[in-house]
């Protein structure tokens, strides 16, 4: 519950304006149309941007040289439709932030993690995890899995979340 304190005051004043003109009213509906248009970008259209990975989720099968610890739930990458950006989980914690992709090339900006504690095993996998996505510098599909590649060795696998469906 908000508090104020005593003799803090505030108002809210509503003007209310009309349009005069149906030509202008036209024109107002016209461009909110325009610019409401643009906010649905479908998959296709990411994928002849070059990002086939924009409104796409995945969940991690695999992370050779890790062992995903019972208290861990499953960590899972969502790639926005807006490509470049993306969220998910790490473990214990949700993640976010860019992606940039070129051809068979990929890299992770800077993840932001929220900040919550978790057992000593869970926090460990969720550290190597993490470090590992920083790590990654390719990426490649095979078969109905998303590998991410560092040095040309695979340091994750995934597969599509439940209810997504393959292209």
């Amino acid at each position: 519950m908000l508090s104020f304190p005593t003799g803090f005051g505030y108002r809210l004043h509503m003007k209310s304006h009309k349009v005069r003109s149906p030509a202008l009213s036209f024109l107002t509906s016209l461009i909110a149309l325009a610019l409401l248009s643009g906010c649905g970008q479908d998959r296709e259209a990411a994928e002849i941007d070059g990002h086939p990975l924009a409104g796409s989720n995945w969940r991690l099968v695999e992370t050779p040289g890790l062992d995903l610890p019972e208290s861990v739930r499953t960590p899972e990458l969502r790639f926005g439709d807006e490509p470049g950006y993306l969220a998910g989980t790490a473990g214990v914690n949700q993640l976010t932030g860019p992606y940039t992709m070129a051809g068979g090339q990929m890299s992770f900006g800077q993840l932001a993690t929220t900040r919550m504690a978790g057992p000593p095993e869970a926090m460990e996998f969720e550290s190597a995890y993490l470090e590992s996505l920083r790590s990654v510098d390719a990426w490649r599909m095979r078969g109905e899995h998303l590998e991410l590649i560092r040095d040309g060795t695979v340091v994750a696998v995934f597969e599509r979340a439940p209810g997504e469906e393959s292209e």
